[in-house]
């Protein structure tokens, strides 16, 4: 019976070594590519600054518009955040401030595919993850590829996401 328990203790150690030691940029088993980690890395920021308003009582909507800021933080290169009720209201958009207020749930991608509602049922089943894009640029009409990360703002109602598009 020791020897099991034994045994038991020495994987449980592998597991955590295993899984604890990962660089930054590694997920899953997977190197993420440089694009990824600034999507990845950007959101997680966005997090980081909402979920704290949200636990020190400060009203998010304050934190939107922070978001929505085109020369602020939470919009880089070619990286901005965006946030979106489980409605699909766009709550916050640092690449198009515009969109604030507008309820965009039925928008789709180049390959027909609802993103928004996508992005919501993600977060809603799975808290956080990756999700694959088609845009079409609307003057060249070429359809760009990429990646969003999204993830769920605590237990709220929310999703933030930032995404990119594959060179």
């Amino acid at each position: 019976m020791k020897k099991i328990w034994i045994a038991l203790l020495i994987v449980a150690i592998a597991l955590m070594i295993g899984c604890g030691g990962k660089k930054a940029g590694e997920e899953a088993g997977l190197d993420l590519t440089p694009e990824e980690v600034s999507s990845k890395e950007i959101t997680e920021n966005a997090y980081d600054f909402l979920y704290g308003m949200s636990q020190t009582g400060r009203e998010l909507q304050e934190g939107f518009v922070q978001i929505s800021d085109v020369k602020g933080e939470f919009h880089e290169k070619n990286h901005y955040v965006y946030v979106y009720d489980f409605e699909g209201n766009c709550m916050a958009h640092a690449g198009d401030p515009s969109l604030r207020g507008m309820n965009l749930v039925e928008e789709v991608d180049a390959d027909g595919n609802p993103i928004v509602r996508q992005m919501i049922d993600a977060a809603m089943n799975h808290g956080e993850g990756w999700l694959k894009i088609a845009i079409a640029d609307p003057e060249t009409e070429e359809v760009k590829r990429g990646r969003v990360y999204y993830k769920r703002l605590g237990d709220l109602d929310y999703v933030i996401g930032s995404g990119y598009f594959r060179k």
